[in-house]
């Protein structure tokens, strides 16, 4: 029964060498299905690493505008408080104004007497004036008046010129036929020749009279043109030029008067007030800090390795990483000059010196929602080119 049993048990080991070579090679299928499926993950993450960055921390800038003394004063009153949130111009410190109230006075009390020049010389320029047009113009009345005189002559000459010669022709003839004397004739003929010179020498002087006329009238009339309405200004120009000169400076010491109330720069909220009631400041000193809480901007740092995948242009989302508030989204308006020491708060490991690239955005408008807090902290990621944040 061994004989028969042997044989019969042979082919046992061969059918488990077969099916242990065929168990090897799934696995090995296997392990280099698997190996080439960890090099696909690792080339598509490649891939994905280098068009995007994830979880760069980022915060909310909120800039500080300073409220600066004008000049040397004391603080008469304190209005703003820390906290208090302001609108752009909204009074945050009250200046005494002894100082400038008092070159207001004396600056007032100048304009006044330089005034009273102006009016003084005005009056003396028109009473020049005055003097001077009622002079021209009696010239110009008496040249006409003389005129007038010699024509009313010349014509009683020429009417009794004419009438003499009638009765000296009438005479002749009776001389003539022998029925008057030649006396009567004879003076006569002397009345006509005095007559006749004396309408001679009056169309002369009838001609010089009125040229006298003319340029009488011509001196008056340039005269009236010169002296019109607002010739004395430009007469009396230094003295009103003094009065724009001091309105000028009066209108700047009050200008400056209303500096002495220190107004909110921004709208925002007073973050310092350095100003304190009854003491002194001196010129361009701080006086109020006002934090912008507008949040326009946003800074994101990203780690070195991933430093150059960011360019301008790219588009941001802003997570907040305590979860409170609502997602930012921005593009990126430019970068760090280079790789710098990230801010002590987003190292990795605290006490270890970390760094990165500053990323500057600019934050889309947001609507219906409370703006976050200057200086909150936010998880950025970029995508590139301007689609829709990763």
């Amino acid at each position: 029964m061994t004989d028969e049993s042997g044989p019969a048990s042979s082919p046992a080991p061969a059918g488990n060498a077969a099916a242990s070579v065929n168990g090897t090679r799934r696995q090995r299928r296997a392990i280099l299905w698997a190996v080439w499926a960890l090099v696909a993950t690792g080339v598509a993450m490649l891939q994905l690493d280098t068009s995007a960055v994830g979880r760069a921390p980022a915060t909310i800038d909120g800039p500080e505008t300073a409220a600066l003394a004008p000049r040397a004063a004391r603080v008469q009153k304190v209005v703003a408080r820390p906290g208090d949130v302001v609108a752009q111009g909204t009074p945050l410190v009250e200046l005494a104004t002894a100082d400038v109230d008092l070159e207001i006075a004396v600056a007032e009390a100048e304009l006044a007497r330089l005034s009273s020049a102006v009016d003084a010389a005005v009056l003396d320029v028109r009473g020049a004036d005055f003097e001077t047009g009622a002079r021209l113009e009696a010239d110009a009345e008496r040249a006409a008046v003389d005129l007038s005189s010699l024509a009313a002559e010349q014509k009683r000459d020429a009417a009794e010129l004419a009438t003499v010669e009638g009765l000296l022709a009438k005479q002749r003839e009776l001389v003539e036929k022998k029925l008057a004397s030649a006396e009567q004739r004879d003076q006569l003929d002397l009345r006509r020749a005095a007559l006749a010179e004396s309408v001679a020498d009056a169309t002369a002087r009838l001609a010089t009279a009125q040229a006298h006329a003319a340029r009488a009238d011509a001196r008056l009339a340039e005269w009236k043109k010169s002296h019109g309405q607002g010739a004395d200004d430009a007469r009396t120009g230094p003295e009103r030029a003094s009065v724009r000169a001091q309105e000028e400076r009066l209108r700047q010491l009050r200008a400056e008067k209303d500096t002495h109330t220190l107004r909110a720069p921004v709208t925002g909220r007073v973050s310092a007030v350095l100003a304190v009631e009854g003491a002194a400041l001196a010129a361009g000193e701080v006086a109020v800090r006002v934090q912008d809480d507008s949040a326009r901007t946003a800074t994101a740092w990203v780690d070195e390795q991933s430093a150059g995948k960011v360019a301008v242009g790219d588009r941001a989302r802003l997570r907040p990483t305590d979860g409170r508030g609502a997602e930012r989204t921005g593009v990126v308006r430019a970068l760090g000059a280079g790789v710098a020491e990230l801010p002590p708060r987003f190292r990795q490991i605290p006490g270890e010196v970390s760094f990165g690239r500053a990323v500057f955005l600019d934050l889309d408008p947001l609507e219906g929602a409370l703006p976050p807090l200057p200086g909150q902290a936010f998880e950025s990621s970029f995508t590139a080119g301007r689609g829709g944040a990763s």
